[in-house]
């Protein structure tokens, strides 16, 4: 900025306003330059060599140039002759593009065809329709080929018909690993039928995900898979938590992602004990990535589960990780409980080694790190994974912890409701209990458009495969009860749900992936019946538990969602 008379390179600033006459359109006008704000005065404001456009003092108008119904939005001094209700239009001079478009993205060609803000795809085919990754993990034999991909389409939803082998899928990632803007998926495979000791694999985009193009890294037991850029290099890389080799002191992998691909000679090894499940999150404020393993069972349930600490060099070693005391942590949660700006861990606590109700759900406070003089403890019944929200927009989070199994299934098992306070303290004397066996993982959302949260609450098993998942309904109060509740059945629903507007209709949707279908138990042969994933479809009369379409899948563990 110039602010003297004579301005050199500038020109000269005869009005004083800091510009000279290289750049002030008008410089015997101080008001008028390069940074003013553009007014309604039949002036150029700002030299931009248009006047009156888009001034500060305008109203807004969605003005729609390309005839495709969303208009571009920008304020005006008078309402354009023609004018439509729905802004946003990022190509205003393109009628396939447009908010909520389902016409096929082409990755990197200048066209953000949805305008959600990304020139790539986000789901499998390229459409703007949410699809669903659903893998196998068992359905008698861990060695299965079968479709994983239930993708959307104009004609409605199906499962791609191309063969998928899948080595005993627990965990599915999706995401693009070789950055050409189409999604990739990543399967951890726990068992090739014969093995522990077998390959996980990277399904390529670029390919239609075809089994002929898919990349093979050597895993052991691998339960998950966690997808970031750990080094910086602008990649995604890959992380399995691996959970055995046939003894549960194995390392996990992280796999390094270089222009090139992944090479089993390019990754760090990770020591850890029964890993189940890894976190990322940059827990210390240093813009590194940590990574937190949750080890379930080294030999004992009581064990330790592990932080490893990021760096520029991403090595992860055991020197300056941390330790942290947990009871059967089948998985974990970051996330910041206290609202202090520093995220805290979660780690639940599934099973003790003799039942699944427990004291050893751990919150471990980040005091600057982690350590047991900083951690709460809460009961639970099994839950894999639980949430941490605020349920009652009191500024304050409530978790939930997930009720799996009491001491038989004839016993109603509890999802317990601990109530988040100005001193952070959770105890059962300020929880509610809500009643339904079999719950693994705890999902929240505003399910019905209503304003208050909403708590699907998936279940596995309870006593029977097809046992009834259930939403509970939020109210005004903030308060959460077992009448006020709608029962969805599913097959055997062990982790994946989700809650997406699938059919882009302004309902939210649920998600139910099937692993399994035995009316009479698991008796000797558990997998002669078909199981099927479903979506129960939201709409203006809201969710209706005959309203349903399904997919016969068979051993679904787990899913992953692409686009949303």
């Amino acid at each position: 900025m110039c602010l003297v008379v004579a301005c050199g390179a500038g020109g000269t600033d005869a009005d004083g306003d800091g510009y000279g006459t290289d750049v002030d359109c008008n410089d015997s006008d101080a008001a008028i330059h390069p940074e003013a704000s553009e007014l309604c005065n039949g002036v150029d404001d700002n030299c931009d060599m248009a006047v009156d456009v888009d001034p500060v003092d305008g109203i807004e108008y969605h003005v729609d140039a390309d005839g495709d119904g969303f208009g571009k939005t920008q304020r005006y001094c008078a309402k354009p002759p023609v004018t439509v209700e729905r802004g946003g239009d990022c190509h205003d001079d393109n009628v396939n593009a447009f908010p909520g478009s389902t016409m096929t993205e082409v990755p990197k060609d200048g066209i953000d065809t949805d305008c959600d803000g990304n020139d790539f795809c986000t789901d499998l085919n390229c459409d703007g329709r949410a699809d669903i990754v659903v893998p196998s993990h068992h359905d008698g034999d861990y060695n299965i080929t079968q479709s994983a991909r239930l993708v959307s389409g104009a004609g409605g939803w199906s499962l791609d018909p191309t063969p998928i082998n899948m080595f005993g899928t627990l965990g599915v990632a999706v995401g693009d690993l070789d950055n050409d803007g189409l999604q990739d998926i990543v399967h951890a495979s726990y068992h090739d039928g014969t093995s522990v000791n077998t390959s996980s694999f990277v399904y390529w985009g670029k390919s239609n995900h075809s089994p002929s193009t898919r990349t093979a890294l050597p895993t052991h037991g691998a339960h998950w898979v966690c997808l970031a850029d750990f080094d910086g290099n602008g990649w995604v890389d890959i992380l399995f938590a691996n959970n055995n080799d046939g003894d549960y002191t194995v390392d996990s992998y992280l796999y390094r992602n270089r222009p090139g691909g992944f090479a089993e000679l390019d990754r760090v090894v990770i020591p850890t004990n029964g890993a189940t499940h890894c976190s990322v999150d940059d827990l210390n404020g240093d813009s590194y990535p940590d990574i937190v393993f949750s080890n379930f069972n080294n030999g004992s349930y009581s064990t330790m589960s592990y932080v490893y600490w990021g760096s520029a060099e991403a090595n992860y070693p055991i020197a300056t990780r941390t330790a942290l005391p947990t009871v059967g942590s089948y998985a974990n949660t970051i996330a910041d409980v206290d609202n202090d700006g520093k995220k805290d861990i979660i780690f639940w606590s599934h099973y003790n080694g003799t039942n699944y109700i427990t004291d050893d759900n751990y919150i471990y406070w980040n005091r600057d790190g982690f350590s047991t003089a900083n951690r709460t403890q809460l009961n639970g019944m099994g839950g894999f994974r639980g949430a941490v929200v605020d349920l009652n927009n009191d500024g304050f989070n409530e978790i939930i912890v997930g009720g799996y199994h009491n001491n038989g299934w004839a016993n109603m098992a509890s999802t317990y409701i601990y109530w988040g306070n100005a001193s952070n303290t959770y105890s059962a004397a300020n929880r509610t209990a809500l009643s339904l066996r079999g719950v693994l993982e705890v999902h929240v959302d505003d399910i019905n458009n209503d304003g208050f949260k909403d708590i699907l609450l998936p279940a596995q098993y309870d006593g029977d495969s097809l046992a009834p998942s259930a939403i509970l309904w939020g109210t005004a109060g903030g308060t959460y009860a077992d009448a006020n509740r709608l029962e969805l059945p599913g097959y055997h629903v062990t982790r994946g749900a989700a809650i997406v507007d699938f059919n882009h209709d302004g309902y939210k949707d649920i998600f139910l992936p099937g692993y399994h279908n035995n009316t009479t138990g698991m008796d000797a042969t558990p997998w002669a019946n078909q199981a099927y994933s479903r979506i129960y479809w939201g709409s203006a009369t809201g969710l209706r538990a005959t309203f349903f379409d399904q997919w016969p899948t068979r051993g679904a563990w787990s899913a992953a969602v692409a686009g949303r």
